[in-house]
């Protein structure tokens, strides 16, 4: 069924549109410290935010459906769901249908080398998916998120993706007793847990 709807997509793209890529085990990645927001253009992997390598994105439009974003092909009237992530010179937006429950790109931020989404509905039917895709870690990450809406972390430079969920909060809070103490008397929202976040990498490279 996967490679039947790759097919399928590919077949409604218009030449202009497809990217011929050549398999390259070796592939080099540019070394750079991310924090800035990557060049205006679609991504097909995230090898190609770290390179600085996007498609152009004259062909398609970008829409907002209550912080939930899309990427239109106008050639096609038809919503692209297939790519890595897109930026619009401003933001970058990352596509968590991998993860989430339902099928958007969502805005990032970027926090110490990783992208920080506000809220992703987990979606417990692809654990296995996850685990396939990042082995036990995947499976760890799947375990410790629940169904509601809990703030991720996307690694810019491996593409691995973490949930700060209670649990995943505290473990990492754990060797910072009053990080850990203001975590556990705050309300527990995305915007607490992000502003904790920043201190907790503060107090990490100040080490």
């Amino acid at each position: 069924k996967v490679l039947q709807d790759c097919l399928t997509n590919y077949m409604k793209t218009s030449d202009a549109d497809k990217a011929a890529l050549v398999f390259d085990a070796n592939q080099s990645i540019k070394s750079k410290t991310i924090t800035d927001v990557p060049l205006k253009g679609i991504y097909l992997t995230y090898i190609d935010v770290l390179n600085g390598k996007p498609i152009d994105d004259a062909n398609f439009e970008i829409t907002n459906k209550k912080e939930k974003f899309y990427l239109l092909n106008k050639a096609t009237n038809s919503e692209e769901l297939n790519y890595y992530g897109f930026s619009d010179g401003e933001n970058f937006y990352i596509n968590v249908s991998k993860y989430a429950s339902s099928k958007h790109y969502a805005k990032t931020e970027i926090i110490n080398g990783k992208y920080y989404i506000e809220n992703v509905i987990y979606n417990s039917n692809n654990a296995i998916a996850m685990g396939a895709m990042f082995g036990l870690i995947g499976v760890a990450i799947a375990s410790a998120a629940s169904d509601s809406s809990t703030p991720m972390l996307i690694d810019c430079y491996t593409g691995q993706p973490s949930f700060l969920s209670n649990s995943e909060m505290k473990v990492m809070l754990s060797p910072y007793p009053e990080l850990l103490k203001e975590f556990k008397d705050s309300n527990k929202s995305s915007l607490e847990r992000k502003e904790i976040l920043k201190k907790y990498y503060q107090a990490t490279l100040g080490q």
